[in-house]
């Protein structure tokens, strides 16, 4: 539709109430020439086409009027058909211009809005290589802005992460070759100096009439895509790796029942290789007697329908659910060999990279079934020997005061044998006080002996004389637990009666043994003083010999009295712990002043002997003066050796020849040694302690006392 109007004021009215495609205007009119009427309409719409059409004005004007918007100028001439035409071809070209350029316009509002908008950078890089479009989101990503790409174009190259440089500068020639999107993850630095992954998707762009116009590149931060793709492989590592160090069997199984891993421990346990356990089921896998029988494996077998194993991973599988602690007894090939197996079973549903398996735990717990029927056969055997002992058994737990003091004990177990030696009955559960209300009063010590075992845990041995119940006892005791104390104890009566009987009798024997040792003596004495009186020197030479041989039997006979003595004494005492170094101290010191220098060079060791043993230290050094000969240092050290503690007493004279050395410790052998060494042994034996000869003849004798293990201790040197 065309509106003609006389005037240009009357047009710019239209143009405010119209919208047009384009003006024709002359330039004389009556109320403004033609450059001030497009000048108005320039300040209305900037876009529409304005064509000077007139029969006015020269070069001047023409060029006055393009440079102030119009789109053409158009001279009128006589023929106006022609330029009817012409003029309708100039409309219709600048329309279509102006068309276009709007919708250019519009595309690329469109294309700046949605790029500028976008969380990701896009970039337009020309056929020439210069950038010439960057979105703002470069400086989310990058941390650099627009500017600065525009006006630096090597920084897209410079941030690119040293590693990736060589992927990077091969994908953008691939890039200018494809005509295809194609994509890059890889690194780039930030501004800030951090690390960010991108993913870089570049597209070559045509124009309507094919030609190439550039590359169009858009590119998203996937950093935090990479780092879940990070954990997600660092689980799945994690993962692989607990399944691989586990100590226990695990089986990964898939939705088919079939083993798809097997880690280490579950290999060891059936001794295979993984190969040979993986695309099997569990039966197969664990070599169940039954997989064997059938070639195609597990759960082909008659007997596998009722296998508790398949069904149980079955029914994790279909319904979800888990396997808590299953304890299944199977038949398994072993080296070759079937072998009955408690197994412990746990399983659970996983999805792993969207596919469903069942972890299974598998633990071998065949010996541990074997220890419980084990311990549960030893409880039955303790029971019975509890209940059968013929010692008395109790069990106690203390009982203290506010001060920490023991002030009872309370019963919580006694065996049959209790009632028997003590005559006490119905006492468990009940207080010591209860049963025995004087034991406080009159054995105190008991609680003092049992609060220590159950103090320091260390167990014991004693007698006591039980005079509540006016029974002598011989009572062990040791601590099973904190505060409890168990008590296994005899009544040891009537062997102390017999003792008692026993140690009467040998006193009136040891008695009797002195007053006729004695008067023996004294009628020796008698018979020595008349053969001295007879003398020697007036009688015929074969009397002498029969009273120099008299003479010797009397002292013999005296020999024999002196080793009754000392030999009635061995055992009559309790052995005591004794000073080594001490006791020899004491026996130097008796024997008098001596040009044999004694040593002694034991330090802090106490041995648990006979109170006689200082005869023993006494008859080494005799023996070794009188015997000796060149004899001039006798010396006692000591050593710790396998066997316990070995006291050395070496001398430097002639020595014992071999043949002697196991004789010497009978009675009057090798040089009439008397009854010392003989003596010696029996006085060390009595605590178990040895004596051996173990010197080179020729370069001295050399006694050990081997003292064993238990029967010698260190009190420190000074004490």
């Amino acid at each position: 539709m065309v509106d003609p109007v006389e005037t240009a004021t009357e047009a710019l009215l239209f143009l405010k109430k119209r919208v047009y495609n384009s003006i024709i205007s002359d330039f004389v009119m009556p109320d403004m020439d033609g450059i001030s009427f497009l000048k108005e309409v320039r300040s209305i719409n900037t876009n529409i086409p304005f064509i000077i059409f007139t029969a006015f004005g020269d070069e001047s004007t023409v060029i006055d009027a393009l440079n102030n918007g119009a789109d053409f100028y158009l001279k009128k001439n006589y023929d106006i058909l022609i330029q009817f035409f012409e003029l309708i071809q100039i409309v219709k070209m600048l329309v279509a211009r102006v068309h276009s350029e709007e919708l250019l316009r519009k595309s690329e509002e469109k294309f700046r809005t949605i790029a500028e908008c976008s969380n990701d950078w896009v970039y337009w890089i020309n056929p020439h290589g210069s950038m010439v479009y960057i979105s703002p989101s470069c400086e989310r990503i990058t941390g650099y802005n627009q500017e600065e790409f525009y006006l630096d174009p090597g920084l897209r190259d410079r941030i690119v992460f040293l590693e990736d440089i060589t992927v990077w500068d091969t994908y953008k020639i691939t890039c200018s070759n494809e005509r295809i999107p194609i994509s890059l993850d890889f690194r780039i630095i930030h501004k800030n100096g951090s690390i960010r992954w991108v993913r870089h998707t570049c597209q070559q762009v045509f124009g309507s009439n094919g030609q190439y116009v550039g590359l169009v590149a858009n590119i998203l931060d996937i950093s935090s895509l990479k780092d879940i793709e990070a954990q997600v492989l660092c689980e799945r590592n994690n993962f692989l790796e607990i399944f691989r160090a586990s100590p226990v069997g695990l089986l990964l199984i898939n939705k088919d029942t079939e083993i798809t891993k097997a880690n280490d421990a579950f290999s060891t346990m059936v001794l295979h290789e993984p190969a040979d356990i993986i695309r099997k089921r569990a039966g197969g896998g664990l070599f169940c007697v039954h997989s064997l029988e059938d070639p195609r494996g597990c759960g082909y077998s008659s007997s596998c329908p009722a296998c508790p194993l398949r069904n149980g991973i079955e029914a994790v599988i279909r319904d979800k659910t888990r396997i808590h602690d299953g304890i299944i007894a199977l038949n398994l090939v072993i080296r070759g060999t079937p072998e009955q197996r408690w197994l412990k079973i746990n399983a659970e549903p996983v999805d792993i990279e969207g596919e469903g398996y069942v972890i299974v735990a598998i633990d071998d717990i065949t010996k541990l079934c074997q220890i419980d029927d084990a311990l549960r056969e030893s409880e039955e055997r303790y029971r019975s020997l509890f209940e059968n002992m013929l010692e008395g058994y109790v069990y106690c737990q203390m009982l203290y005061d506010t001060k920490g003091n023991p002030n009872d004990c309370i019963c919580l177990d006694v065996n049959d044998a209790f009632g028997q030696l003590t005559g006490l009955k119905e006492v468990k559960g009940k207080l010591i006080s209860e049963v025995v209300p004087d034991v406080m009063e009159e054995t105190p010590e008991l609680f003092d002996i049992c609060n220590s075992v159950v103090v320091t845990g260390e167990p014991t041995k004693f007698e006591i004389n039980f005079t509540p119940l006016h029974i002598w006892l011989q009572i062990s005791v040791f601590r099973p637990k904190e505060g409890h104390f168990v008590a296994v104890f005899e009544n040891i009566t009537e062997r102390k009666l017999a003792n008692e009987a026993l140690v009467s009798i040998n006193h009136k024997l040891n008695l009797l043994s002195n007053i006729i040792r004695h008067d023996i003596g004294n009628e020796l004495q008698v018979m020595l003083g008349y053969l001295e009186i007879i003398g020697y020197n007036e009688l015929d030479p074969k009397l002498q010999e029969h009273i120099r041989r008299i003479n010797i039997s009397a002292q013999n006979i005296g020999q024999l009295l002196a080793f009754s003595k000392d030999y009635q004494n061995i055992g009559v005492k309790v052995p005591i712990w004794q000073d080594v170094k001490s006791a020899i101290t004491r026996i130097v010191n008796s024997m008098g002043s001596t040009s044999i220098r004694i040593e002694i060079d034991i330090f802090g060791v106490e041995i648990y002997a006979d109170p006689l043993v200082e005869k023993v230290y006494y008859n080494l050094i005799e023996n070794a003066c009188r015997h000796g000969e060149k004899i001039s240092q006798i010396r006692f050290y000591g050593r710790e050796d396998v066997g316990g503690y070995v006291i050395v007493c070496e001398d430097d004279g002639i020595g014992i020849p071999d043949e002697y050395k196991k004789k010497i410790f009978n009675r009057e052998y090798f040089k009439h040694t008397g009854f010392g060494l003989n003596l010696s042994r029996e006085i060390l034996d009595i605590t178990g302690i040895t004596i051996q000869e173990t010197g080179t003849p020729g370069t001295g004798a050399k006694f050990e006392i081997l003292v064993p293990r238990g029967k010698y201790r260190f009190i420190g040197l000074g004490e």
